[in-house]
């Protein structure tokens, strides 16, 4: 074939991708769920606390939070164990929800401690005199590790916050923005965590090689700056073979054909599934799974929380007013029109000679 024959077939294929349509900007939406919005008054003021941490450099960080004593309990124990409880909740809540908070990239893989101070309750019953006391968690202290893998410095979180600065989302809408996403995270080669260790988005972004917790810290990172409402969530991924501590993926909050919905997105064991319902099948090996019974969430960590995930959606992701005939069938035109045209060239090269 001629180099005029190539040209022209290049320049016939090129004009027809940029043919392709533009979808517009999806709407902002303001009622997404939240790990924060499940935990208490308690809960939150570690929550806070927590989050309102300026440098990450320490090798640790002491806390110690005066509570709300607005929960009485019978006896000691039952105090001592909710103040327990609010921490870890408030912990797993932050953990899910801040990739980048490198005093808890340890957590599913390392407890921590809580001591609760209890406060006494006495009260006098008016008609029989009687004396009733009650319990309450006055405060509680604890202590948190920077990363036991990770030696958190200036020149490492640097070097974190330019890797994931050279990521190049792209997209219009926020389902465009999440396949490019999906995209970049696939990409990133997959590892079995070592006994006792998990890996975090420092493992995805610098080292590139990680765990799915590692990829799914980075999905919701990359969510979080481009402005789409993301939740990492964890449990049992059984699709993989891998041995990890805690298996992550994603679950996004996007505008689709029935309004916001929440979609399940893995992008480390089944890129190939994109944005799905619950109720969407994939093929691992000679198993075929819905994506809800290949991913069994268990958002406990080395302690255990009362967190939940929202419900899903039910079907493969379609954007508000359906897909266009092109997005339907693009592909397979686009195939069509370049085997006709290949197809047209060859014989225009035998008519003239031209080979």
């Amino acid at each position: 074939m001629s180099s005029k024959s190539g040209a022209f077939i290049a320049l016939f294929v090129m004009v027809s991708v940029a043919l392709l349509p533009i979808c517009s900007i999806d709407a902002e939406s303001t009622e997404a769920f939240t790990y924060k919005a499940l935990l208490d008054d308690n809960a939150l003021l570690v929550y806070d606390e927590v989050a309102a941490i300026s440098t990450f450099t320490d090798p640790e960080k002491d806390f110690s939070i005066v509570l709300k004593n607005n929960r009485t309990f019978e006896d000691i124990e039952s105090a001592r164990s909710y103040g327990n409880s609010a921490v870890q909740n408030a912990l797993a809540a932050e953990y899910y929800s801040n990739p980048m908070m490198t005093y808890l990239w340890d957590l599913p893989a390392k407890g921590v401690d809580v001591t609760t101070e209890v406060g006494m309750v006495k009260v006098i019953d008016m008609e029989d005199g009687s004396e009733i006391v009650s319990y309450y968690a006055k405060s509680v202290a604890f202590k948190l590790q920077n990363s036991s893998r990770v030696q958190v410095t200036d020149e490492s979180l640097k070097a974190l916050n330019q890797a994931i600065s050279q990521f190049s989302v792209s997209g219009t809408t926020d389902a465009e923005k999440v396949r490019s996403i999906i995209s970049i995270v696939s990409g990133i080669a997959a590892t079995e965590d070592k006994e006792g260790a998990i890996s975090n988005i420092y493992d995805a972004a610098v080292t590139r090689s990680t765990s799915s917790m590692g990829a799914a810290m980075l999905f919701t990172q990359l969510c979080q700056i481009n402005k789409i409402h993301c939740l990492t969530v964890a449990g049992d991924v059984v699709i993989s073979t891998l041995k990890e501590t805690k298996g992550g993926w994603n679950y996004v909050y996007i505008d689709s054909e029935k309004g916001y919905q929440w979609f399940i997105v893995d992008s480390h064991f089944c890129s190939a599934a994109g944005i799905s319902g619950q109720n969407v099948s994939i093929t691992a090996g000679d198993e075929t799974y819905t994506m809800m019974s290949a991913h069994n969430t268990d958002l406990n960590l080395k302690e255990k929380n009362y967190l939940t995930v929202p419900k899903l959606a039910t079907g493969k992701y379609v954007p508000p007013g359906g897909f266009s005939f092109l997005e339907l069938y693009g592909g397979q035109m686009m195939i069509a029109v370049i085997g006709v045209v290949i197809i047209a060239g060859l014989y225009y090269a035998l008519r003239t000679g031209n080979y």
